[in-house]
């Protein structure tokens, strides 16, 4: 478990999994990530039961007062040769949306990429018109590289997606 002051990166659950059946299946919460597709029992089962094993990293974002899952922080496309990786993070409960928990999943995160995986880069992609996340990612630290036009098709419009990475400090 990585900690922070009110939020730790933990592993996924057993008792987590209805919690994110919910998340994957809310159109409102998934249509800020990608375009929505609702999942089957059966298919998210699959899908739970081999988290891990494709060689991606799934955390629970967990409110520490409470040890609450507020959300979910995923390492994918992890590359041991260039020592890259892309991060994609949701704050699923919405009442902990917008108050710095982003933020300081995203330290975590990046501090293990650098410390634990050995990354000397780590990217995302987020819709432009998505402020308080591009907000969230400036503020840990990623940088704006680059704009994909009109490359995702979300509730009837198209939307850019923003490339933002942060390189792994020199002196490390």
């Amino acid at each position: 478990m990585l900690k922070g002051q009110d939020i730790a990166l933990a592993a996924i659950q057993k008792d987590d999994q209805e919690l994110l059946y919910q998340w994957l299946n809310d159109p409102d919460l998934m249509r800020w990530l990608t375009p929505y597709r609702p999942i089957d029992p059966a298919s998210f089962a699959n899908w739970f039961n081999n988290i891990g094993r494709d060689g991606t990293i799934l955390f629970g974002i967990r409110y520490l007062p409470e040890n609450k899952l507020i959300g979910t922080l995923h390492f994918t496309t992890i590359n041991n040769v260039h020592r890259t990786g892309e991060i994609a993070l949701k704050i699923g409960n919405t009442e902990y949306r917008g108050k710095g928990y982003g933020h300081a999943a995203l330290t975590l995160a990046v501090q293990f990429a650098w410390d634990d995986l050995n990354l000397q880069r780590v990217a995302l992609t987020v819709y432009h018109d998505n402020e308080p996340a591009i907000q969230a990612y400036k503020a840990a630290g990623f940088e704006l590289e680059g704009r994909m036009r009109r490359a995702v098709h979300v509730k009837g419009a198209w939307k850019d997606l923003l490339v933002m990475s942060i390189l792994r400090p020199e002196a490390r």
